[in-house]
């Protein structure tokens, strides 16, 4: 036996190394298989690569040459082929094993929060939740009161005591009486603080309470996973055959997790993947607008429609254009910034010279930024003249640039896996796994050049009250009908495939046109 196995060493380690590069190789073929992202033309050409490069090696290292140098020459190339052949294998199918493993988690570990906070005044000596089970707890049973009682559930768990309430009528109720001094705690869900410091008379909510209790509520979201197919194929209802409206949304946190929140962005991507066209609608965030949270649709600023979650701030927006809004895309602050350095930057055209409530400063003309600098571009409004019209400009100018990075094959397949760990746990969505890989594969294979135009709906700043603060009068911009009427105009144009221009965007025979907007420069 031992001489066999010296007689036929080689065969025995050159078989190893064959197995080894085979092993990696197929490997890699099933990572890129599960991941279903490379177009069927680039999958069969890697797997005919990998073969091809088998074929060579085996036929390099396994036959014998009577030249000792020359079969010696060809074992150590073969063999240093090989090695590099398989090494390549086990890095590929690490990294697209981790981008499987990465593309699961953005898609379906991302769960949005609501936190409930226990306030009491700050000069109130309680430091903890034990130290107020005695008082009468202030809530209301007309915002959010689902989450209080789970809250308040969870605090008799872990106290072992009953916890009496006081019903208020309005959270502005509540909140007076607290600084009456009629009550001593209040139980409030703390994405409801931004909206009440917009009032004048609790700006200073924040620094006149403190929260000695915090519970979080998990947001429940549907799974919108689907089996990926692996056929090679694009069904006719995927994302990458049919027109759809996708509502992209800033969350107002900046946290390493969502919660729900005032929505800071609010834009429409209306998508034609047949014509290759992109239509960006701003929604000022003060939009007078009817809300589906009120049961009989009243009267709103979109930006508070965030607070009751996403579906609100899809459906609210359906109703004002009339259209049906398919999906949701949203992030938070981090997360923003996050994405912008995973692309290592933007690059954009700044209309106007200014400097932000941060401190940067962005000259007029190009302007390259990092994730830090790109988040205070999108959120400055105070330094403009039309505030939030131009916020909101600034803010697709930065989507348009993303966009344009996106096309680039080569910062999609560099980037992707940096792009969606950065956000993992700041971005949520109901766009589907398959459909990711859809819309991934039919750029990958089309490299389409997309038409990409942005407009932004107007209006006139009044003082109204809202559903959300009943009884007070807040800023909201009043609807320009006209411009929301071409909005709707332009979204039936890209739906049926035309290709639109900038030009296209101009309302005629109108003395408003977009972007023309009186805006308050008030509040956050």
């Amino acid at each position: 036996m031992s001489n066999f196995i010296k007689s036929h060493k080689w065969v025995i380690i050159a078989t190893l190394i064959i197995l080894l590069q085979t092993g990696a190789s197929i490997a890699a073929i099933i990572e890129v298989y599960i991941l279903n992202m490379l177009p069927g033309k680039y999958f069969a050409m890697l797997i005919a690569a990998f073969i091809v490069l088998l074929g060579i090696t085996v036929g390099i290292i396994i036959p014998k040459g009577k030249n000792k140098g020359f079969r010696y020459f060809r074992r150590s190339f073969g063999t240093v082929m090989s090695l590099v052949v398989a090494t390549v294998g086990i890095v590929a199918s690490v990294y697209i094993g981790h981008l499987n493993n990465t593309v699961s988690k953005v898609s379906t570990d991302a769960n949005s929060s609501n936190k409930i906070g226990v306030y009491v005044l700050k000069d109130n000596k309680a430091d903890g939740i034990d130290k107020i089970t005695d008082k009468s707890f202030a809530v209301t049973s007309t915002y959010d009161y689902e989450n209080t009682v789970v809250a308040l559930e969870n605090i008799k768990e872990e106290t072992g005591k009953d916890i009496l309430t006081t019903k208020y009528e309005t959270v502005t109720d509540m909140v007076d009486a607290l600084f009456r001094q009629d009550v001593e705690v209040v139980v409030l869900n703390e994405a409801y603080v931004s909206i009440l410091e917009d009032l004048k008379q609790y700006k200073s909510f924040g620094k006149k309470t403190k929260i000695v209790y915090e519970y979080e509520v998990a947001e429940e979201v549907a799974d919108v996973r689907q089996p990926v197919t692996n056929d090679g194929d694009i069904s006719d209802d995927s994302m990458a055959k049919k027109p759809f409206i996708l509502y992209i949304s800033g969350s107002d946190t900046r946290e390493s997790t969502l919660a729900t929140s005032r929505s800071d962005v609010n834009i429409l991507a209306v998508v034609n993947p047949v014509s290759k066209m992109v239509l960006l609608i701003n929604t000022p965030r003060d939009y007078y607008v009817l809300t589906s949270k009120a049961a009989f649709w009243q009267y709103d600023k979109l930006t508070h429609c965030g607070a009751y979650g996403i579906d609100c701030s899809m459906d609210t927006l359906g109703k004002l254009y009339e259209e049906e809004v398919d999906y949701y895309a949203q992030i938070n602050f981090d997360g923003f910034s996050a994405v912008i350095d995973a692309l290592g930057g933007v690059t954009v055209e700044n209309d106007i010279s200014f400097t932000s409530d941060d401190d940067y400063f962005y000259p007029k003309g190009v302007v390259t930024m990092d994730g830090a600098h790109a988040l205070s571009f999108v959120r400055e409004r105070h330094s403009f003249a039309d505030g939030d019209n131009q916020r909101g400009k600034n803010q697709m100018k930065v989507i348009k640039a993303l966009i344009a990075k996106a096309k680039d094959s080569t910062t999609l397949l560099t980037n992707y896996t940096d792009i969606l760990a950065s956000i993992e746990g700041m971005f949520l969505t109901n766009v589907s796994t398959q459909d990711m890989a859809d819309l991934v594969r039919m750029q990958l294979n089309d490299m389409p050049d997309w038409n990409v135009i942005s407009y932004s709906v107007s209006g006139t700043g009044a003082s109204k009250e809202t559903f959300t603060l009943p009884n007070k009068k807040t800023y909201v911009t009043v609807p320009d009908q006209a411009s929301v009427d071409k909005a709707e105009e332009l979204i039936d144009r890209v739906y049926a495939g035309e290709i639109l221009t900038e030009e296209d965007t101009i309302i005629e025979d109108s003395t408003t046109s977009q972007g023309t907007a009186s805006q308050s420069v008030t509040g956050d």
